[in-house]
């Protein structure tokens, strides 16, 4: 389902059984609400809306026996031991590495074609970034 991240107040989000669900036991969205409270309430059904699908897609890529980390373990072995004493293009290399495992682990749940597709995008500008790294070295 396509999320419409810019929907109004007075919808119910995305309007998927999640929101629907959340907003039943939730009347900060009335009128009378501080605005600060409709804004909240709204993108946090959103939020569990989205959630809850994203769990359903990649599976449980977060529980630790589905932790995958071959990427950043890769780049990790090229970089200093201190990670205090990384430099920003050091960070971006670890911040990259570990997203492109999180892309990986989405392979756990049901094939997804744009995830194959923007790993790809990933692990491009990771090879590019550590070529440059390594030739510095």
């Amino acid at each position: 389902m396509d999320y419409d991240y810019t929907s109004e107040l007075d919808d119910d989000a995305c309007g998927c059984d999640d929101c629907r669900g959340f907003y039943a036991g939730n009347d900060a969205r009335d009128a009378g609400a501080p605005a600060f409270n409709q804004g909240v309430d709204t993108v946090l059904g959103e939020a569990i809306a989205i959630s809850n699908q994203r769990g359903g897609e990649y599976a449980d890529s977060w529980a630790v026996p589905n932790l995958r980390t071959s990427v950043l373990d890769c780049v990790l072995r090229e970089l200093p031991d201190s990670v205090g004493t990384w430099d920003a293009e050091q960070k971006r290399l670890a911040v990259i590495a570990s997203i492109s495992d999180v892309k990986i682990s989405r392979f756990l749940g049901a094939w997804k074609e744009d995830t194959a597709v923007d790993l790809i995008n990933y692990l491009a500008a990771l090879t590019y970034w550590m070529r440059q790294y390594k030739e510095k070295k």
